[in-house]
């Protein structure tokens, strides 16, 4: 695996675990509330990234993805999940030819297109930092966490150096 996938995937675990580390403390009153006109609450929004990560890593091994519409949506079931998910996918990348071609069909009327697993990697982490920003914005707005720790690679990177 090169060297920039395999960082920008320990980065996105570690981003993640920034949030479920937060997520695990909540009461379940709080991950269920929803925030009027914006119709999601943290557990919607945790069941997506879980869904939307194991469709990905599903559609990398060329494995059927079966939809999960029968998995519990229960926070405290779906943290571990994704912590595993997340390593999962840095396993399969790390001993994977990542420029093996796929075929991309978005909707069923679509044309498809040609892809490979390393822009797949990408779309998967772009993903996961757009509902991350999710969870930042109802934790700040609910003043449910004093503080949140910054997200970005940037900081992440300095982290890792210092060590």
């Amino acid at each position: 695996m090169q060297i920039a996938i395999k960082e920008l995937l320990e980065f996105n675990q570690w981003a993640n675990e920034e949030y479920l580390k937060i997520l695990e403390t909540l009461s379940k009153d709080q991950m269920e509330k929803i925030l009027e006109g914006f119709d999601q609450s943290l557990s919607s929004i945790l069941f997506h990234i879980y869904e939307a990560s194991l469709f990905w890593l599903n559609f990398m091994q060329d494995k059927e993805f079966v939809p999960i519409e029968n998995i519990s949506r229960d926070y405290k079931y779906l943290i571990p999940k994704l912590r595993g998910i997340d390593q999962e996918t840095i396993n399969y990348a790390d001993s994977s030819n990542l420029m093996g071609k796929h075929r991309l069909q978005w909707n069923k009327d679509d044309k498809s297109v040609e892809t490979n697993k390393e822009r797949i990697l990408f779309n998967f982490v772009t993903h996961a930092a757009y509902h991350r920003g999710q969870f930042a914005a109802l934790l700040r707005h609910w003043n449910i966490v004093d503080s949140l720790t910054e997200t970005d690679y940037n900081p992440y990177y300095y982290k890792l150096m210092q060590k």
